[in-house]
């Protein structure tokens, strides 16, 4: 499809007539095609705004990052995952607003090693699931 300002550049090319017949011929069918030529409107798309995630508060966020309880009752209660625990804890990226340390995440993923480890996809499982299969 051609742009708005194309086609006016081709009618400003093609509006001095031919000196060859065949050639005064297809430029009378390129102006006609070119006066036909409509652009296509593209439907519009519906845009679906994605829920926005309460944000944690700084309160919320330091009892995360300093408390020792088990993953499963971190998430439970505060509807995060174990992904969001390990952010706040080590602060990495935008959780560094809240001043965790890789130290915090270190110690406490040696606390609850086995719990992350069964809320953690391991490969092997699915690996015994198809064997099962």
């Amino acid at each position: 499809m051609f742009t708005k300002s194309q086609i006016e550049a081709a009618r400003y090319t093609l509006r001095t007539p031919f000196d060859h017949p065949e050639s005064e011929a297809m430029r009378k069918i390129a102006l006609w095609l070119l006066d036909h030529a409509m652009p296509i409107p593209l439907p519009p798309t519906k845009k679906v705004r994605k829920a926005r995630k309460p944000r944690r508060t700084y309160d919320e966020a330091a009892d995360i990052i300093l408390s020792d309880d088990p993953p499963s009752v971190l998430m439970e209660r505060y509807g995060v995952t174990l992904g969001t625990i390990n952010h706040y804890k080590s602060g990495h990226g935008n959780y560094k607003k809240f001043e965790g340390c890789s130290g915090f995440w270190k110690e406490y993923s040696r606390k609850h090693r086995a719990e992350i480890r069964r809320l953690t996809k391991n490969s092997n499982d699915n690996q015994k699931f198809k064997e099962a299969m």
